[in-house]
Parts: C-alpha cells; structure tokens; sequence
C-alpha cells in the first residue's frame, strides 16, 4: 500500500484514494482554515490600530463600547462575514454527517430554551450579579416559580451553545450573547407590567420562538395538506394549524381578545426591525432629486416613522408625505408626529390616510398625484396573489412615466455559484450585487451561515403568512405581471438585511 506524507500536514496519503482526491480534500480544509486565519488577522491589526481590544465572549455586551463601535465598521464587517462562514463551513466539512444532522435535528431545544431564559427574567436577574448566581437564586428572584433544577439544565444547555456562562457547578452568569437580551428594567418592573419586557431584543426572540416556532412544527403537515398545501391565502398556514385558527389570519387572529399581549409583543419587535432600516431608506434612492412639493406616499407605513427618517435628513427639499394604514393606525401616527415633528402638521406637509391597500388607491390623492410610493416591508407578508393586488392598485394610481416606485424588503441571493444565474432579459443596475461580492473559493457564493438569517426569515414569512422573502428574478416577475419594470437595485451589502428596489410604470 502507497504511502506518503505531505510537508504541510500530518496526513498520510495511502493508497485507498488517488493523490488528486487526497490533494483536493486537505485543501479544502486547508483553503478554510487560511480563510479564517486571515480574517481574524485582518480583524486583530483593526482593533490593534484602534489601540482597543476584541469583546470577550465572557464579558456583558456594552453598546456604548468603541470595541462594539468597531465592530460595525463596513471594512470589518466584510472580513468578519468572511469568518463566521469558513468557520461554518469548516465544521460541516470536518464534523461526521451523522454529528452534523443530528446537532440540526436537535437544535429546536434551543430556542425553546432560550425563550424560556427570556420568560424567567434571567438576564434580568443576572445583571447584577456580574460574578454569576447560583440556579437556585436564579429561580427565586425571577419570579415565575421555575423548578431549579430543571432551570440548571435549560441554562446549561444554553451556555454550550455559547448563551450564557457557567461559572462552576449549578452557578451562572451572563456573557456578551446572553446580556444582548437585557430590557434594563427590573425584574419587579416587568413582573409588576409585562409590557415592560417589550424592549430591545428580548420582544422579537419571544415572538420568534412563541408563534412562529410553534407554527414551524406543522409545516410539513401544511405543505402536505391536498387542500391547502398549494394555498397562499394566509388563512391556510402553519402557524393557523398549530393554533387552531378556523380561516383566520395571523393579524385577525392577533386583534383578538386574549392576544393583546401577543400583538404589542409584534410590534416592539417589528419597531425594532424599522429602526434598523434607517441606512437603508437612506442610501438607495436619490430623495433630495425629487422637485419640490413631489409627492410620497407610505403605503401600509405604520405611523410613518420612515417619513419622518428621510424628512429630517433632506429638510430643504420641501418634499409632501401621506402616510397609509388602518384607520386606527393613524390615530397613533398622528400623535406620533405631534410629538416628533409638530411644524409637519402646521404646515401639512405630512397628511395621515386611513387606507386598506387591498383597496384602490384614493381617487383624489392628499397633496396631488404621487412622485413614489414607499413600500417598506410589506410585500413579504403576502404570497404573489396578494403581492400583485398591492401593486396593480399602486400602479392604476400611478403618472404613468414619471411614478416611481421604491420597495425596500429582503432580496434573496442564491446558494449557487453566480455564473449559473442566467442574465437578465433587460439589464437592472445593481443586480450584480444582489450576489455577495468577491466571495473566496471554497466558500458558499451565499457565504453560507453568515447569511442563514435571509432563508430563515423567508421560511418565517410562510410558516405565518404564506409570505416569501424573494429572489430578484420572483420581484421582476411579480411587478412586471403588476405594470412595473425594476430599473435599478440598492443591494444592502455584506452583512446588511434589506435592499433597495426602484421600479417604474410600464
């Protein structure tokens, strides 16, 4: 049997298997291996040159931290990215196929532990106890009258999966993963009013790992179902099996009574995903282009917070803004920009339209014809049927050549390599970048993991609405069917969650 030593490894290459097949496995792993070694080198001369050090993983997150500042660096971001998925792929390649799927067969005990951490007040507790607290403590001052021991296990869980510390036997505290949970409110606070639990993340890991985990258990049920399995109606869900729901939506079945707590829980979590959207509703579409007294209207825009982002940074451009949603929405957007931008409303430059969007659109517009309509995460609620009622209303109340268009949701890239895309009937500026960019061979051309939460979040979409989180080609079908033709994509970068797309009427 042949036999040989590389220079670079203590492999052994024997016989079993060609030298071009050994060759090629060890520099697959040898290509990730190098991959994270320079990223990490990259990171460390960053945090070198800025005299600071790395967040230790054992430390509480701090937000007001240059370290964390740092971190946020669009220079870093990309090498970071470039880590997380050759460390990914790296255990995939390296680990045992059956370790590997039975750790991702296994992983729903983990966000049912993590809401229950979430529940009891954990991180709550913990914070001031920065040296950690014994699980009996734990329980007693989280007080939700949790079993000890049973705690211990569901935290000791947690903490080999980085969330979380264990200190010594039955003893924990919090680290930089677990702390990003914390309300900072107390724990009397939040058990005096459970409202006060609806801040920062902790609102959105609550409802994920509430509804729509439940609703994930039944979708190989609900896409098997011969009579509803082919539905997009968001009656016919995942989530409206598991719950019961008798041809209701997830909304309808929100504005219930009993699910008022459910519903504020939604919308502290969908705030928080607005307010990261800000750079986003910034950096594509040139506002400050638009002529004087143009037109925007937010269609489902909630109390318009997006309106009130692109009027404070454009105050020149004398632009009007009407702001779309229920009727009872608006009572609530109003107060809003009383108190936020009282000069808006003196001067009605913002007006509030009760308006379902399923409806046309007003047939004598507020300020005059729209310049743009704003769709800010709304089309990934809606499966096509629905999707393309929302548009073809915009588009019969669209000037036809001069209306824009500006949708900001996820743009899905694919897994496969970017040369098997075909190209585009009619160019679109920008959708070369909907791909990730200079990604390294051999990593996914999607950087695999680093980007897991865009599929994630397009399977939440169906297990609760029988929405999608599209592909570029799934919008240039869909609006095209709807009379717009995207003419130009601000793709959100490395490591960024929404895009840009500017569409114009057909």
């Amino acid at each position: 049997m042949s036999t040989r030593v590389t220079s670079r490894s203590k492999f052994i290459w024997r016989g079993t298997e060609s030298w071009a097949q050994f060759s090629q496995r060890w520099s697959c792993l040898r290509q990730l291996a190098d991959l994270i070694s320079a990223s990490v080198d990259t990171i460390d001369s960053h945090f070198s040159r800025n005299d600071l050090n790395f967040p230790s993983l054992n430390d509480p997150f701090n937000p007001a931290s240059p370290a964390e500042a740092l971190l946020r660096n669009p220079d870093l971001v990309k090498h970071i990215m470039t880590a997380v998925s050759a460390c990914s792929q790296l255990i995939a390649t390296i680990n045992m196929p059956m370790s590997s799927l039975a750790d991702a067969a296994f992983s729903f005990h983990i966000p049912a532990a993590l809401r229950t951490a979430v529940a009891v007040n954990v991180v709550e507790v913990l914070r001031d106890h920065p040296e950690g607290l014994h699980v009996k403590d734990i329980a007693e001052k989280g007080g939700r009258g949790i079993d000890p021991a049973k705690l211990a296990r569901i935290l000791r869980a947690l903490a080999t999966n980085y969330v979380f510390t264990e200190t010594a036997p039955e003893t924990f505290k919090n680290n930089r993963l677990s702390s990003f949970l914390d309300t900072r409110k107390s724990v009397a606070a939040i058990l005096a009013k459970p409202e006060e639990k609806l801040s920062g993340f902790a609102p959105i890991v609550d409802q994920v790992n509430d509804e729509l985990f439940k609703g994930a258990a039944y979708l190989t049920e609900t896409l098997l179902d011969p009579q509803i399995g082919h539905s997009d109606a968001q009656e016919h869900t995942s989530i409206a099996r598991a719950f019961g729901l008798q041809n209701k939506s997830l909304w309808e079945w929100y504005e219930e009574p009993g699910n008022e707590f459910r519903l504020k829980r939604f919308a502290a979590g969908a705030g928080g995903v607005a307010r990261a959207n800000t750079d986003v509703i910034l950096s594509g579409f040139e506002w400050a282009s638009l002529p004087p007294d143009s037109v925007i209207v937010d269609v489902g825009g909630g109390q318009g917070h997006n309106m009130l982002t692109i009027r404070e940074k454009f105050p020149d451009s004398k632009l009007k803004f009407v702001v779309q949603d229920r009727g009872g929405v608006m009572e609530e957007a109003k107060k809003f920009w009383k108190s936020s931008a009282p000069d808006a409303i003196e001067n009605e430059d913002v007006v509030f339209e009760g308006h379902n969007f399923f409806e046309p659109q007003p047939l004598q517009p507020s300020h005059g014809p729209p310049s743009v309509f704003f769709l800010s995460m709304i089309l990934h609620d809606y499966g096509r049927p629905l999707a393309g009622k929302i548009l073809r209303h915009l588009r019969d109340a669209a000037v036809t050549g001069e209306t824009k268009l500006v949708i900001v949701d996820q743009v899905v890239p694919y897994a496969c390599p970017p040369t098997a895309i075909p190209p585009y009937e009619i160019p679109i500026q920008g959708a070369e970048k909907v791909q990730p960019q200079g990604v390294p061979s051999p990593l996914l051309p999607n950087l695999g993991k680093a980007n897991l939460f865009t599929y994630l979040g397009d399977l939440c979409m169906l297990v609760a609405l029988n929405g999608e989180a599209r592909t570029l080609p799934a919008y240039i079908e869909l609006l095209e069917a709807s009379g717009w033709r995207i003419e130009e994509v601000f793709a959100g970068g490395v490591g960024g969650l929404h895009s840009q797309i500017v569409a114009r009427t057909i």
